[in-house]
């Protein structure tokens, strides 16, 4: 109701800092090394499609302001100091940006929604999921698609890359989750989960647990 994005201490409840905005905000994400606190800017019917702010977790100063007037705009955006970087997803858009704000690639999937996207921890790659079932690992340098998982069971809802950035784990609406080799786009396992609690972790070869 406040229109207000901060950072309060998890301990106390106290809040460190707040910035307010006259429509608000969505879409909050700490960066990975969680020095700083992005969020998408609400921007009602501004002739702007999207602005996204970056603030220093520890003192609350604003450090980034992107924006972007392109009819295609994410509705998601990760801040990558490391690499300074901004990749962004949601609707049909899968973007980066430099660390000015300026697009260096963008790829559309004309019309379908992209659900969820991760960057590798060595920084070289951005893997994606959408509502079509497929998933898609780009060079996030370029956006270029260097692999094409297929045979996903279900719409992908959050991705992960872990095991240093040699597998890749997929959460699906239907229940299931898959994990993936990225050096050989093979599906390791998929595990079904059950209204009940319980599951079944079964491999391509008929194994299961």
């Amino acid at each position: 109701k406040d229109r207000k994005i901060g950072v309060w201490d998890t301990q106390t409840g106290k809040s460190v800092w707040t910035a307010a905005a006259p429509w608000g905000f969505f879409q909050p994400w700490f960066s990975p090394d969680g020095r700083f606190l992005s969020a998408i800017v609400n921007q009602a019917d501004s002739g702007i499609r999207m602005v996204l702010k970056v603030w220093d977790v520890s003192t609350g100063r604003l450090v980034k302001s992107v924006h972007d007037s392109q009819k295609s705009t994410p509705s998601r955006l990760l801040y990558l100091p490391s690499v300074r970087l901004f990749v962004g997803w949601g609707s049909d858009a899968l973007k980066a940006y430099n660390d000015s704000g300026k697009p260096i690639w963008s790829f559309s999937r004309h019309g379908l929604d992209l659900e969820a996207a991760a960057v590798s921890p060595d920084y070289r790659w951005l893997a994606a999921t959408g509502d079509d079932t497929s998933v898609s690992i780009r060079a996030l340098a370029t956006g270029q698609q260097v692999r094409q998982l297929q045979g996903n069971p279900g719409v992908g809802k959050s991705i992960l890359f872990f095991d240093g950035s040699r597998r890749l784990a997929v959460g699906n609406s239907n229940g299931t989750s898959t994990v993936w080799s990225t050096e050989s786009n093979e599906l390791l396992t998929t595990t079904m989960h059950a209204p009940s609690g319980e599951w079944v972790t079964v491999t391509p070869e008929g194994f299961f647990v």
